[in-house]
């Protein structure tokens, strides 16, 4: 008679280890969760709301996390979701999916919510054969999209994204005859960026690159004779925008000029605003307190 021997829990487990270890796979939690040279496989077989997914718990048991994934076959795609529990209230959620490569598509979303009625979504979509684009979501609205063509926006933005400055003169200046002069500004109302400076009172110099209009007004004293001028120069050689007016006899004249759509390159370039005047001799600028606009000049980005 052959003599047959019946193994016990611990030789099945003895024996089980001894195989693992000699085809260098470690088995668990029913065969679904396997280690081996490859790395770590976990099967996860559930639907999206399945509380049989992965738990991740802490010291204590508490479940604060748990693992799904599922094959939407509808949708041709395979989803990957990591869930922390929600706490005061209040839930997270992180998405991470690939769509099926006939589809070329692959897609990240970051969605947080609480209680369901409120939440906000980034959505990161990338397209191999299409744009690829960054978008923000609040309450199931699309408020902001990143793509190849720039930034939309959909909405109204709040509070002050200007760059600009508003500079303006608070005593007279005297300007020389027949030669074109910098005026030289002496208080600063307005700077969002730096572009004016105390040590260069003449200039604007735009601190990041674009598309600037650029704006002065002046005010001469009351003379008959000769000719008023105003000017936009850049760089200190090209006048953009010039205005020139006959002087008005028992009357100040004032002048303005406006120069838009011109590029700085938000290190160098700068603006001036240029006077002029020719009544054969020194002739001031004239501040008046009740009207200090009327010797003042700003920058402001368009683009």
């Amino acid at each position: 008679m052959t003599e047959q021997r019946f193994l016990g829990h611990k030789d099945i487990t003895t024996e089980a280890r001894r195989l693992q270890a000699m085809f260098g796979t470690l088995y668990a939690g029913g065969g679904v969760v396997k280690l081996s040279a490859d790395g770590m496989h976990i099967l996860v077989d559930v639907t999206l709301d399945d509380l049989r997914s992965y738990k991740f718990v802490n010291s204590a048991g508490d479940v604060i996390s748990r693992l799904a994934a599922y094959y939407n076959a509808g949708a041709d795609n395979n989803t990957v979701r990591l869930e922390a529990y929600p706490m005061a209230s209040c839930g997270s959620y992180t998405w991470v999916g690939a769509k099926s490569p006939a589809d070329e598509e692959a897609q990240v979303t970051i969605d947080a919510n609480q209680d369901d009625a409120h939440y906000a979504t980034i959505v990161l979509d990338v397209w191999t054969d299409g744009t690829p684009t960054i978008s923000f979501g609040v309450d199931a609205v699309t408020r902001l999209i990143i793509n190849t063509s720039g930034l939309i926006v959909d909405g109204t933005i709040s509070g002050s994204t200007a760059i600009g400055a508003r500079v303006e003169r608070t005593s007279d200046l005297a300007i020389g005859n027949a030669s074109w002069t910098a005026v030289t500004w002496d208080t600063e109302r307005v700077d969002t960026d730096g572009i004016w400076a105390a040590g260069t009172p003449t200039r604007f110099t735009p601190q990041h690159a674009g598309y600037y209009t650029v704006e002065g007004c002046i005010n001469f004293l009351s003379n008959a004779t000769g000719l008023r001028g105003i000017a936009v120069r850049l760089n200190g050689t090209t006048v953009v925008r010039m205005q020139q007016l006959a002087a008005i006899n028992g009357a100040d004249t004032a002048l303005a000029v406006t120069a838009g759509g011109h590029l700085f390159n938000g290190s160098t370039d700068y603006a001036e605003i240029m006077c002029y005047q020719n009544s054969g001799g020194n002739l001031n600028l004239n501040y008046i307190a009740a009207n200090w606009e009327f010797i003042q000049a700003s920058i402001t980005r368009q683009a």
